[in-house]
């Protein structure tokens, strides 16, 4: 595959050959269940003289749905009409097609607007401008008038592309600027074995019922944030619990989506029964808030009971035991009350940070950097195990179940706990961070978590507390993703804390509590430090 190079001109079949890697590949993984309309779409490709596929190539990869064609200038592209006759020809685009004058008129720059209807009178913002054209502008009088200035193509079969994007990407809102970033060296990625056998969707009924929730979703969305109690009938197949762990994510984030409109247009009955079949956070707090609002303090106390002995998550849990009254923590949290005389700082923490380091000591502004950065590192085994359907191209950040709630259950019989090991722990972080520095992990930053900061982190923290900080990660890997506190102060072995910085009028906030009540529970030092101005 041709690379690219940064400050050099991209090789003049770049695009078309990563156009044609993404087909090939969900071909030879896919083929035996594509239908006959699928495959037809990569035949088309296939059909291209080159000029025709290093255009298609380009118009697949922009955003707008209405391709100008004096917007369509790539040098690699010799003949721009032949190439799009040939577009046309093959059927992958259509010829200035009509559509919705909103649409299409927003294709146009204001400028090019006031040009081609000159009897309006130019107003503020383009919207109304547009709206009075389309007032006063019969629908043929417009298309007409633009096609004539600047015709237009389309592209066709926008389904199948999302279909091989899906398929290849595991993910339909990605596409192939993927490689883009990859080949100018900004991303590296891990290198992980890919396999038929461990495709993302195994077969055709899998993949039909995740196509199908994807236009579920679609749906719920252009519902809007308060949906109608109708809307229920329209969607049957959010109502049944899937047995695919793909298809069952999408449609419990889906239906909390839609739980969460009908809340908001007071249908509670509705959002209730959406609630009662999600199996995703945050429908049980939900639930429960609801009946706490409809006056059922009985059933909003037993579905809190069963939360605190069942939680879904950690978070869920304390909000289960908050709403029941029940006190999580009879630790104070410790604070530190700071008067700035004048005015505030630009950036509090970076003020808070200063004077607890000024004497002796060195610190970050690393918030939860800290506690994922130490997850990716001890358990980078675990995020790039050979699990079944979670790694579908080479271009993946971490796999599609990362945050999932069985994240560690589908691991656990393969990977070795490195928790078990607390003498082996600063060793194995420090390797870690030295063999895969710079591969693209959803979980590190390495421009913040660098090698000289691990090392010191190692130095002076006791892996014991490393390890304690890891296990309360593992208990809740996407709720941990934020709360920690923001700065992280070393100050010679053995001694050390983390800080959340609160300014004025600014309050700790749940997970924030959550995070240090977690910490303080092993014993280890996180204050709170709090400014006033004076």
């Amino acid at each position: 595959m041709p690379k690219l190079f940064v400050d050099e001109a991209p090789p003049i079949d770049y695009y078309a050959t990563n156009l044609l890697t993404l087909i090939k590949d969900v071909e030879n993984q896919y083929a035996a269940i594509l239908n006959c309309a699928e495959l037809d779409f990569a035949r088309r490709v296939y059909s291209l003289d080159v000029d025709s596929l290093r255009l298609y190539a380009r118009l697949v990869s922009r955003t707008r749905p209405l391709l100008r064609l004096t917007k369509l200038r790539y040098t690699e592209v010799r003949s721009r009409s032949d190439a799009i006759v040939e577009l046309l020809t093959v059927g992958l685009v259509e010829w200035c097609p009509a559509t919705k004058l909103n649409d299409l008129l927003n294709g146009w720059s204001m400028e090019e607007l006031r040009y081609l209807f000159p009897e309006i009178k130019p107003i503020k913002p383009k919207s109304a401008y547009v709206d009075h054209v389309i007032d006063h502008f019969e629908f043929d009088s417009v298309v007409e008038r633009l096609r004539e200035h600047d015709p237009w193509v389309v592209l066709n079969f926008a389904e199948l592309l999302v279909l091989y994007q899906l398929l290849f990407f595991g993910d339909p809102y990605q596409d192939l600027s993927t490689f883009v970033l990859n080949d100018l060296g900004r991303l590296r990625f891990e290198t992980y074995q890919l396999q038929a056998k461990r495709r993302l969707f195994v077969d055709r009924p899998i993949l039909d019922a995740y196509l199908e929730m994807l236009r579920v979703t679609e749906i719920v969305r252009d519902l809007g944030p308060r949906p109608d109690r109708s809307a229920v009938a329209l969607l049957p197949c959010l109502w049944h619990k899937s047995a695919h762990r793909l298809v069952e994510q999408r449609r419990s984030r889906t239906l909390n989506r839609l739980a969460r409109g009908f809340e908001r247009a007071g249908n509670f009955d509705a959002a209730l029964s959406g609630y009662s079949r999600s199996s995703l956070v945050p429908a049980r707090e939900r639930k429960v808030r609801i009946l706490k609002k409809l006056e059922d303090g009985e059933a909003a106390k037993e579905l809190a009971t069963e939360m605190v002995r069942r939680p879904w998550t950690t978070l869920e849990a304390d909000f289960a035991r908050r709403s029941n009254n029940v006190s999580v923590s009879n630790q104070p949290i410790p604070q530190t009350d700071v008067r700035l005389f004048g005015s505030q700082p630009d950036s509090i923490e970076h003020h808070a940070l200063g004077q607890l380091t000024k004497d002796l000591g060195t610190g970050w502004h690393l918030e939860n950097q800290f506690p994922m950065g130490l997850f990716a590192l001890a358990f980078w085994d675990w995020i790039y195990a050979p699990i079944d359907g979670v790694f579908v191209n080479a271009f993946q950040s971490g796999p599609i179940d990362l945050f999932w709630p069985d994240f560690f259950g589908t691991r656990k019989s393969c990977c070795e706990d490195p928790l078990q090991r607390i003498d082996l722990l600063s060793e194995k972080l420090l390797r870690t961070h030295h063999d895969k520095n710079g591969i693209t992990n959803r979980l590190i930053n390495w421009s913040v978590l660098t090698q000289p900061r691990l090392e010191r982190i190692v130095e002076v923290i006791d892996p014991v507390i490393l390890c304690q900080v890891l296990s309360i990660v593992r208990e809740g890997l996407e709720e941990a993703r934020a709360g920690f506190p923001d700065l992280t102060v070393l100050y010679e072995p053995g001694r050390f804390e983390f800080v959340e910085v609160k300014g004025p009028g600014d309050r700790v906030q749940n997970n924030q509590k959550l995070w240090i009540r977690r910490l303080l529970a092993h014993d280890i030092p996180v204050r709170v430090m709090r400014f006033s101005v004076t």
